[in-house]
């Protein structure tokens, strides 16, 4: 196949204040070898010098690729950078890159052939991963939601996602459904979903074609192995943000049994939050136990019991 005859890809780098390590994301991303490749820096706004790292490096380009820097308005999440690229991009399939992490060079060629042998059906694709910390500290990650992420039901009733920092999908992913919600950073399962909702197969690359930065970014966001109170409502709002997502894109297809699914999991996060503001009342316990599920109640009752012990000790030891 010539080079004209290749699908276009977008090698999207995603950046947020990452002055630390954007030089080494962008150095992925100019050494990838896939020859039909446009590159596209979007910038969040960033407040640390970045975002004038990458006008930059983008002005002083002189290979032989087509390079453009975006920004959004105003910052706006993984959200509001992956709506940003999804306006921006020129490609058949466009292929996510987090700032924080490193592209193999032979990344875009293994994911652009993959779609090919399946005939470019699928929406979403994903890889296995190497997870570093340093030099002398990495270990490769497989993604382990693989028997999940092959029914669109199992996606609307479990957390199953792909690996972010691995994902390349189709524009119809945004065309089709728009926008994503502001403020969602758990695109990693809502794109997978999507793509299932298309009826286009989400396929994975068993070999690991990123190095996944341990300790920067969303993974760092909820905290230590007990998450304190703040960090827990967080994570949990997330996660209902993630579920309304779901909700709000089963309006563009016509796939009426998945939303009792949706609702009782979006009922569980609302129970699971009420439960961290306090103990429900009775009225409260009746409702959730209809609407979520008498053991999910059951469940979040232990569980509240056990953060109230929990907590106190790491007040204690702080």
């Amino acid at each position: 196949m010539t080079e004209a005859e290749l699908p276009f890809v977008t090698f999207a780098v995603l950046n947020y204040n990452g002055a630390d390590w954007i030089r080494e994301a962008v150095q992925s991303a100019f050494a990838q070898d896939y020859p039909h490749l446009e590159i596209l820096f979007s910038d969040d706004c960033s407040t640390d010098g970045s975002y004038e790292m990458l006008q930059e490096i983008v002005a002083s380009y002189k290979g032989p690729r087509r390079v453009r820097l975006v920004q959004t308005s105003r910052n706006s999440y993984i959200s509001g950078n992956l709506n940003r690229i999804a306006e921006a991009a020129a490609g058949d399939l466009i292929v996510k890159a987090d700032g924080d992490d490193i592209s193999l060079p032979h990344r875009t060629s293994a994911l652009v052939a993959a779609w090919l042998r399946g005939g470019r059906k699928a929406g979403l694709l994903h890889s296995a991963t190497i997870r570093f910390s340093g030099p002398d500290n990495e270990d490769f990650y497989p993604n382990d939601c693989l028997s999940d992420l092959s029914s669109v039901e199992r996606v609307a009733a479990t957390k199953a996602r792909a690996i972010g920092a691995t994902e390349a999908f189709v524009p119809e992913i945004f065309s089709h459904f728009g926008p994503l919600r502001e403020r969602m950073v758990h695109e990693d399962g809502v794109l997978p979903f999507r793509s299932l909702l298309l009826d286009r197969p989400v396929t994975y690359v068993e070999e690991p074609l990123v190095r996944y930065r341990q300790g920067s970014g969303v993974s760092t966001m909820y905290g230590a192995r007990h998450p304190l109170p703040a960090a827990r409502r967080l994570m949990l709002s997330r996660y209902l943000e993630d579920t309304l997502q779901r909700i709000d894109d089963l309006e563009k297809v016509d796939k009426p049994h998945l939303r009792p699914i949706l609702e009782r999991v979006a009922d569980r996060y609302r129970a699971a939050l009420e439960f961290e503001d306090g103990w429900p009342r009775p009225v409260a316990l009746v409702k959730w136990a209809r609407s979520a599920g008498l053991w999910h109640v059951l469940r979040m009752t232990a569980k509240r019991a056990r953060n109230l012990v929990l907590d106190r000790q790491a007040l204690l030891t702080s």
